[in-house]
């Protein structure tokens, strides 16, 4: 036993373990740290300190002075917040902090916590609170493995190290951190991040303000104000808040006075804001914002969303979609290039839009919309976060990948529908994808996965109506069935208990019988005949299991015997059969004999 006298001149409340230090706080007011003998004391607040909590990356002493405090792990005050009233503990969950206070439980936004994603040509970002890592692509390090995804179009073994070969299929190859980290300390916690196209610029979003930087020696080389910035080019960027600013380099080229809740830039194209119409985009936008807040948009009040007018590769300019708030609860969504062209109008609020061929796609909280010259086409479904690759838009929903498949131009392909197709959990927050891999934030790294893009090519070529062949004879004969395409699924199955499932699906239970092997199928066939009213199929295959009490309940034309000794059911078998003896000497020793013999027996 051991003990350290006056560690502090008051009551020690707390002790906590962090950077491998121990870390008390005490009625004297101080914050002292230990390894495990004294190290250094904080003057940390002018009251009693009730409570230290440890975060991610920083922690939080809590005090009957009304104030929180947020510390680094070198112990070095980083921020306070005043909450006027004495502060007794807290905790964090779900991106929040939950403090106690005397009377109240205080909700505070943390941002300490908050991750912000980016990527550009050759570079991966990310912040973490107040703190700006990045990566360059090409310097992926380590593999390995993690069973992320079922039933995936992701990975396959081909690029794997080694050391993973031979694992589940449904296993796809992540790969650790990216090496060669860069960290930048910013002045302040971000609220969005932008890159632009090559990565030679990144802007950053605080209380309505924006800062631009060049990466190389990250020098500020823009400020003002702004919600969110969107970049175009390398050098071209847009700003959206009380007004749309169009800005080349640190010089601002035309300003529109219109608030918006939402700018993306659609598409990019080879002419830049030197042949844009910056007067016919600033009327239109009026015009059609006008319409729209009148009730008489072009899509009409009872229209959710309407088909693009004009083939999206007519546009020579580049393409915006602006988001703008009705005032009265909904919004309003207007594609137009930077000539003054309108494209397409809605009633949408989207969180996310791309343009993938010859479609619109437009992501809101609760569904996907995808539209062309030719038709439009809802799903329901909650999206989380969502990217695009040249060919298909992968959507995170509910902790769950997807990969959603459009025809070239939708309406014009063999399904007039996208197709929606699952392909497993992944956990963390989506970056982006460069070539054939999905970048992701999680646990703390970067990761990656690699997606199998000639899969994805068959599956396109499936959707748009074009016959073509693939190797991965397992994952179309699940993607087809997923899309309902069976009788293709069955032609290219040839595993009996696959060629089963397909068969039931098809309803085609007389050939399914055969590839019945255990009880599991037989069961599964008798309860597909019985919904047909096919009742001696179904008593059949209860009879193959040997089920002799449902074989015998639904076996109306007697054509199935059991001997299944002294039952319950072997007497009803007995007295329908008229074996009144048989019946007898099985209730014999019961009070049940005289009365029977009486009754059935001369």
């Amino acid at each position: 036993k051991r003990s350290i006298d006056a560690a502090h001149s008051q009551g020690i409340n707390c002790v906590v373990s962090i950077s491998n230090m121990l870390v008390t706080g005490a009625d004297d007011f101080a914050i002292k740290v230990w390894d495990p003998n004294p190290v250094t004391t904080i003057s940390a607040h002018t009251n009693n300190i009730n409570r230290i909590v440890r975060l991610h990356r920083e922690f939080v002493s809590c005090s009957e002075d009304g104030y929180l405090k947020f510390w680094n792990h070198n112990f070095v005050l980083e921020r306070s917040i005043n909450l006027r009233n004495r502060v007794w503990d807290v905790a964090q969950k779900s991106g929040k902090l939950f403090v106690a206070t005397d009377e109240a439980l205080v909700v505070l936004e943390d941002k300490s916590e908050q991750v912000l994603v980016g990527i550009s040509k050759d570079r991966v970002y990310y912040t973490i609170g107040n703190t700006l890592h990045y990566h360059r692509i090409n310097t992926i390090s380590e593999i390995s493995e993690v069973a992320l995804l079922e039933d995936s179009a992701l990975a396959s073994n081909r690029s794997m190290s080694t050391s993973v070969e031979g694992r589940k299929s449904a296993s796809v190859a992540t790969r650790s951190s990216l090496s060669a980290s860069k960290e930048i300390r910013l002045d302040y916690i971000p609220s969005s991040l932008a890159t632009s196209p090559s990565g030679k610029m990144i802007a950053f979003t605080h209380n309505s303000s924006f800062i631009v930087y060049s990466v190389l020696g990250f020098r500020s080389r823009m400020t003002g104000s702004a919600e969110e910035i969107v970049f175009v080019s390398d050098h071209e960027y847009i700003s959206r808040g009380e007004s749309i600013v169009f800005y080349r380099k640190s010089d601002m080229v035309y300003e529109i006075g219109l608030r918006t809740c939402g700018l993306f830039v659609v598409s990019k194209a080879e002419k830049d804001f030197d042949s844009a119409d910056f007067d016919a985009l600033s009327r239109v936008l009026e015009e059609e914002t006008r319409r729209a807040w009148s009730g008489k948009a072009p899509c009409g009040a009872a229209l959710r969303y309407e088909n693009i007018r004009e083939s999206l590769d007519a546009s020579v300019l580049p393409l915006i979609l602006v988001v703008c708030d009705t005032g009265n609860g909904s919004a309003f969504s207007l594609a137009v290039d930077l000539g003054g062209r309108v494209y397409f109008t809605s009633w949408l609020k989207p969180r996310f839009v791309f343009m993938v061929k010859k479609n619109l796609v437009l992501c809101t909280d609760t569904q996907i919309v995808v539209t062309s010259t030719e038709a439009s086409a809802e799903i329901s479904k909650p999206v989380d976060e969502s990217v695009a690759s040249n060919n298909a838009v992968y959507v995170k929903s509910c902790g769950k990948l997807y990969c959603l498949l459009v025809a070239d131009e939708l309406g014009r392909g063999r399904y007039r529908s996208p197709v929606l197709y699952p392909l497993g959990s992944l956990p963390g927050t989506i970056i982006g994808i460069k070539d054939n891999n999905l970048f992701y934030f999680h646990d703390g790294h970067v990761q990656v996965l690699e997606l199998d893009n000639e899969f994805i090519a068959w599956q396109l070529s499936v959707v748009n109506g074009v016959p073509a062949q693939t190797q991965n004879t397992n994952k179309a004969i699940k993607f087809l069935q997923i899309i309902g395409e069976h009788e293709r699924a069955l032609e290219l199955a040839t595993d009996d208990n696959l060629r089963f499932e397909i068969l039931m699906s098809l309803g085609r239970l007389d050939e399914a019988l055969p590839l019945a092997n255990n009880k599991l199928k037989y069961q599964k066939l008798a309860r597909a005949f019985m919904k047909q009213g096919m009742y001696s199929k179904a008593a059949e295959c209860f009879y193959r299991i040997k089920d002799a009490y449902n074989c015998y309940l639904i076996d109306f034309e007697r054509k199935f015997k059991f001997n299944i000794g002294d039952s319950n059911l072997s007497f009803f078998m007995a007295l329908e059969d008229g074996n009144y003896e048989k019946c007898a000497e099985m209730l014999r020793g019961t009070v049940f004999y005289n009365l029977f013999r009486k009754n059935y027996i001369k």
